[in-house]
């Protein structure tokens, strides 16, 4: 069962769907649509020290502007700025002692939806490599109108999810090797928390564990409880950010994760991603009862290895404040965060 903690999924307010589409549908246009917190020096966090590594807060703080930083990149690209011109990304990751090592970009579609970013003024305590990934934005994103979601912009942005997993996939030899040489990170908030976790789990069963921030990751099992007729029909509708996820998930572990000669599982329990949730926002406070619900002894949680959006162990930390938006990244650097942390361990022996 889950920590000594009790259950919070009573006491918080949960946003209906209707509510998050009514502040995320006011773009018309995909090319014009502008992302709304661009400049550091007006959105970004001001209270924090120069080493901010030496507190877990601030480790969220500094994580959620590193992919930011991520969503202003696509923001300059849209807008027609120079690739090498990124006077209004950079101080989301400049303010910390981090260079930009590399965009990732999808080659169809040409978006940035990752980056990746090497320290080189941030103290030594502070990770050698970052990886970030955004979230979807409406307006920018094929599901741009959640009013009129259709299978095929679910199925569409699957495989679109799916082309860039295999892109970061390819980045995460360096995550690994800095996992064991100076430390290194992985970021994705919405649908970029899928991504990482997939990206995590694959290095996970292999035996490399990353440090994880994964900002408000998508959870469909309120529907997938219903049964897979509810599943497909209501999710597409109330959550599709989750069913895109959910598809990501189910491919990617086809394709990438495996038992490792049984193995797998052993090197899975041992990881302990971070899952950063709004207990009010509904694409992803379900992992809350989940955790607090499920029976955490070794035979129950082999079950996981197959469960693509949930792992063994896993610390949750809840946003237990008061916040205007439940899904938003800016939440994560508020100055008044207010979180509540439970750990959950696989019992493996």
């Amino acid at each position: 069962m889950g920590n000594s903690s009790s259950s919070s999924s009573g006491k918080y307010k949960k946003i209906s769907s209707g509510e998050s589409k009514a502040s995320s549908s006011s773009s018309s246009s995909k090319n014009k649509k502008k992302y709304q917190m661009v400049d550091f020096a007006l959105h970004g966090p001001k209270h924090l020290p120069p080493n901010w590594c030496q507190n877990e807060e601030h480790q969220y703080a500094v994580a959620a502007c590193f992919i930011n930083g991520v969503y202003v990149l696509e923001h300059e690209r849209r807008q027609g700025r120079s690739k090498d011109d990124h006077v209004l990304a950079r101080p989301w990751w400049d303010s910390f002692g981090y260079t930009l090592l590399q965009t990732l970009v999808d080659p169809d579609e040409g978006v940035i939806f990752g980056a990746i970013y090497l320290r080189v003024a941030a103290p030594e305590s502070a990770p050698q490599m970052v990886m970030a990934f955004r979230g979807m934005v409406a307006g920018w994103d094929e599901i741009s109108d959640p009013n009129t979601p259709s299978s095929s912009h679910i199925f569409s942005n699957t495989f679109s999810g799916m082309l860039k997993v295999a892109l970061a996939l390819q980045n995460t030899g360096s995550l690994g090797y800095y996992s064991k040489h100076g430390g290194a990170w992985l970021c994705g908030h919405s649908l970029g928390a899928a991504m990482g976790l997939i990206a995590g789990k694959f290095l996970a069963t292999s035996g490399t564990y990353l440090d994880t921030f994964f900002f408000n990751p998508p959870i469909v099992l309120y529907y997938l409880r219903k049964g897979q007729l509810d599943f497909y029909t209501k999710s597409l509708w109330n959550d599709p950010i989750g069913l895109i996820a959910w598809n990501m998930f189910i491919l990617a572990h086809k394709e990438y994760i495996s038992n490792e000669g049984g193995k797998g599982f052993d090197n899975l329990v041992k990881w302990q991603p971070r899952l950063l949730v709004n207990p009010g926002d509904f694409i992803c406070n379900g992992y809350i009862d989940y955790y607090e619900d499920r029976d955490s002894t070794k035979e129950a949680c082999q079950l996981e290895l197959s469960l693509p959006f949930v792992n063994p162990s896993a610390c949750l930390v809840l946003n237990v404040g008061s916040t205007e938006e439940c899904h938003g990244i800016k939440q994560w650097w508020d100055r008044n965060l207010n979180v509540e942390r439970r750990p959950y361990v696989c019992v493996s022996d």
